[in-house]
This record gives structure tokens, sequence and C-alpha cells, in this order.
């Protein structure tokens, strides 16, 4: 039965992948790094800014210490919110699709972004009343693949809950995601996937429960069909395509 839904925020929602990657090459560009898109695109997109600028100090031998990391995720910030300032979209159909949801289940963000970030475009597009809880990368010290984010947010949905409903259960949450990563930690965390081909071709998301093009083109009923028959969450469906 499903309960909960939980959104990934950057590259399901917002459109601001390309942003990051301008972000991180400003900043690595002045330690005399070279980020390609391809390298990005391939290597780093789903880590949270903290693990990703780490894993690139560490793949080009870099002072990778937790003040190193700390300067630089700063410096992206500041890049990332000057970006922000010159286009900022969500993606078509997003914000139908997010009321639509509301409207039956409870919903939170569950994402690798920063706090500030995100609640500042929720707040700007006037979403932010649609999620009961939103945890970021300032709430948890193990970003995706890791299932520590989604599980706050089950926790945080948990709490929220009307007084006398019953608890709801890990394998009551659906994940709505766009990158490898975050497949694996939705599983990892007990519960199904529903992939967007934002950011991936939507062939390299085949470990999703279900595949999509785009957010605009889900149906709620697509995702409460992969609970249709109660499964327990131990053993997920075979992935099935939306185009």
């Amino acid at each position: 039965m499903l309960r909960a839904i939980l959104f990934d925020f950057n590259g399901v929602i917002i459109d601001d992948e390309p942003l990051h990657f301008l972000a991180f090459r400003t900043i690595f560009e002045k330690e005399g790094i070279r980020l390609t898109k391809r390298d990005y695109m391939a290597r780093y997109l789903a880590y949270d800014d903290r693990s990703c600028i780490r894993e690139v100090l560490l793949d080009h031998h870099r002072e990778s210490s937790t003040a190193a990391v700390r300067r630089l995720r700063g410096a992206k910030e500041r890049a990332y919110r000057a970006l922000l300032k010159t286009r900022i979209r969500l993606f078509p159909g997003a914000i139908e699709f997010i009321r639509e949801c509301a409207a039956c289940y409870p919903l939170a963000i569950a994402s690798g972004a920063l706090s500030s970030e995100i609640e500042s475009i929720l707040v700007k597009f006037r979403l932010r009343r649609y999620f009961a809880a939103v945890v970021s990368a300032d709430d948890v010290v193990h970003g995706k693949p890791h299932p520590e984010t989604f599980l706050r947010a089950w926790k945080a949905l948990n709490r929220r809950r009307p007084r006398g409903e019953s608890k709801i259960l890990v394998s009551e949450c659906l994940i709505i995601e766009d990158s490898l990563h975050g497949i694996k930690a939705a599983h990892h965390a007990g519960m199904r996937c529903v992939a967007v081909a934002h950011s991936y071709p939507l062939r390299e998301l085949e470990h999703a429960d279900f595949r999509t093009r785009s957010i605009g083109s889900l149906q709620l009923s697509d995702l409460e069909a992969l609970f249709a028959d109660d499964r327990d969450g131990a053993n997920f469906p075979l992935p099935s395509t939306r185009r």
C-alpha cells in the first residue's frame, strides 16, 4: 500500500544540474583542476556537494581535508547562487504533479542539496506547503547511495502524521529520483523507486521499479499500481517504462 512519496530535488523538480556543473567547474578551475561535463555526468553527478568535492580532489591527488572541502563547498554555494539569478526553472509538469500527489499522500523532499537552496526555491514557486518534511545535505552524515537521506525523511513524515494514524512503513514509501545513486539508496532503504530520465538516459535507469522520460509524463495511477498487490517490499517488481 502506498502511503507516502519522497521526492529528490535537483534533477527531479528543479532543472538545475547544468548550473551545478558550471559552479563546480568554476571553483575547480581556480584550483587548477579541469572538470569536463562528461566526467561530471559519468562520475560525480549523483553526489552531494561535499562528496563531489572530496571525490574530485581525491581523483586529482589534491588535499581533501575537512577544511579544504568546507572551503570549496562555500565557494561552490556562492557560485551556484549567482547562477540561479540568471536562470531558474522547474521541469515542465512538476508543479502539477506535486499538487496531485499532495492531495492524496504526505510528501517529503529527500535531497543532497543544501537546505537553504531547497527552501528558497520551494518558497519562490509556492511549493513549500505541499511538503511535510525537507531533508537536505545539512541533515545527514552519509549521502546517497547510503539510505540515510530517505530514512530520515521517512522518520520525519512519521513524526508529523496525524494523531491516531498508524505508522508509515518503509515499504509503503515511494521515491522519485533521477540518479543511479538515488535508485540504489531507495532500495537500500527498502523503498520502491520511480526514475525520471532527466539526467541519465532511460536505458541506464533499468534498476528502478518504474521509469519515465519526465516528471510531466508521470501519472499517480502508475505509482499506485506498484503497490497494488501489497508486496512487503522485500522483492521489487521488474522495471517498467512510460515513454
